[in-house]
């Protein structure tokens, strides 16, 4: 389990790494919201493998990241569209459609 963690945490570490120097347009106001985000939901957004339902610390996260820093980032990175809708609707939460990241996919 630490090692999982570990992982994540490096994994995040180096995505928000690359917001900052990178050539992505993320609000400064955003960036203290990605990494807990990106901590706790990370298993759940991956590109490939099956859609896995969030923990109830990844929902909480969820909910403390604004909706417009979300997509604002979230397209950006080598994430799932598709499973962050997915688990937004699991934890009770709508990305509106026309957002950047807002879609009417049904999962």
């Amino acid at each position: 389990m630490a090692n999982i963690k570990s992982t994540h945490l490096f994994v995040t570490m180096v995505i928000v790494g690359t917001l900052i120097l990178g050539d992505y347009t993320v609000s400064s106001q955003c960036l203290p919201q990605i990494p807990g985000f990106l901590i706790q939901c990370a298993s759940s957004i991956t590109l490939t493998g099956p859609l896995i339902p969030p923990s109830i610390e990844c929902c909480q996260a969820l909910r403390d990241i604004a909706i417009n820093c979300l997509c604002s980032f979230i397209t950006q990175l080598p994430f799932s569209v598709e499973k962050v809708i997915y688990i937004s609707g699991s934890c009770g939460l709508t990305i509106p459609s026309g957002t950047v990241c807002g879609s009417s996919i049904s999962l």
